[in-house]
């Protein structure tokens, strides 16, 4: 039985309350007639003349002046925040680049002292080729010691005859 109700009532009661605030919007017109009453209505008297009366806002410089000043204030404000962000951004990414920049040096450092030991076991090696101990001078072609020379026409010692 109470479900009806609900049906009816709340639908009703929600229209009411959506429609409340444009019953406030009607025009209210004043009138002073003949016999010096005034009366109240919100439909215009039928000798009535259409008057649209603006009210006009007073101009207050002073006031216009504290916004303008107040607008510049937050204006200086907010250009300084953004100056102080871009400064930290700039200085990030100044430490950012000096950091790659001593990673890099550090490389090139390590690059330069593999290039220098490589060079020192090349030459190592090539004074290794200049002084070379033949195999094949032993016993009969003299002691076998460290012979310098620029390029031997053989490096393998001479193959020796297979006999059946």
């Amino acid at each position: 039985m109470l479900a009806p109700v609900k049906k009816y009532v709340y639908p009703l009661l929600l229209g009411a309350f959506l429609l409340a605030p444009f019953s406030g919007m009607a025009e209210i017109y004043s009138w002073t007639d003949e016999n010096g009453v005034r009366h109240y209505s919100d439909t215009p008297p039928q000798s009535a003349v259409q008057m649209n009366v603006e009210q006009e806002i007073p101009h207050d410089r002073e006031r216009d002046r504290q916004n303008r000043e107040a607008y510049m204030k937050m204006l200086e404000q907010t250009a300084e925040k953004q100056r102080q962000r871009e400064k930290h951004e700039l200085e990030g990414r100044l430490e950012r680049t000096e950091r790659q920049l001593r990673d890099t040096e550090k490389k090139a450092e390590q690059a330069l002292q593999a290039a220098e030991k490589a060079r020192t076991v090349a030459e190592e090696k090539q004074r290794r080729r200049e002084i070379y101990v033949a195999p094949w001078i032993g016993p009969g072609y003299g002691p076998a010691r460290p012979v310098p020379y620029e390029r031997h026409p053989r490096r393998t010692p001479p193959r020796q005859a297979i006999t059946p």
